[in-house]
């Protein structure tokens, strides 16, 4: 089946919210470009929707990059979330499921992996990593594991701050490669991480009235409650 019909969820037109709204702090899309895209995602049905509606930024296509859902909404297990740093920056955050492979490439550039209000339906994530010349931050909730015994350094670096031993229900984050001349991080989420957020949820909270479109994870903390 082609995956451009596939159908999108709304964790991957919030993902395009994002992606849209970053282009607008580029000064790739003005402020009216914006608000008219973001207002047609709730329409959207398919990964080749989204490719049109972004086919005039430099980023990868939907279809290539996003994680495809089955008929019955589950994130497709065997599909590999890939996201690829190039000579820019490339990333996932707000609310979207983790498959259970992940590749990520550093090149020249950035991946910020943010999970913070990911939902992980699998007990443990088997993470490849290539980190180029590039930095790769992966940025976890409390009580999640991660192990990168498997990874090489080379002339780079690789750390992480949290345990390899998850809390009940938690899963742990398996990785694997070589960094190169590039960097590794993997940690839990510091202030400056939690201010984005409350700002992203105060701009998920403004595009819920102006639309009447609501896509949350029933599983973060109230907005009001973030400091």
């Amino acid at each position: 089946m082609d995956v451009t019909e596939l159908r999108i969820s709304d964790a991957d037109r919030h993902h395009i919210g994002e992606v849209l709204r970053n282009a607008r702090a580029e000064g790739r899309l003005t402020e009216a470009e914006v608000t008219e895209r973001t207002a047609q995602l709730p329409s959207l049905r398919t990964f080749g929707e989204l490719d049109r509606l972004v086919a005039d930024l430099p980023i990868p296509a939907p279809s290539s990059v996003l994680v495809p859902t089955l008929a019955d909404g589950q994130v497709d297990p065997e599909r590999p979330l890939r996201l690829d740093g190039g000579m820019s920056s490339d990333g996932r955050t707000g609310v979207w499921t983790l498959p259970r492979r992940i590749e990520l490439a550093g090149g020249m550039g950035s991946v910020r992996l943010d999970c913070l209000e990911a939902l992980c339906p699998h007990d443990r994530v088997d993470i490849a990593v290539s980190g180029g010349a590039g930095s790769v931050v992966v940025i976890v909730p409390e009580g999640w594991a991660a192990d990168i015994q498997a990874v090489q350094k080379s002339w780079g670096s690789a750390k992480s701050t949290i345990g390899t031993v998850p809390d009940p229900g938690c899963p742990v984050l398996m990785f694997e490669g070589n960094m190169a001349m590039g960097s590794l991080r993997v940690r839990n989420a510091n202030w400056f991480d939690r201010r984005r957020q409350l700002r992203r949820l105060r701009k998920q909270r403004k595009l819920e009235l102006t639309t009447g479109w609501t896509q949350s994870n029933p599983e973060i903390e109230n907005p009001s409650t973030l400091r």
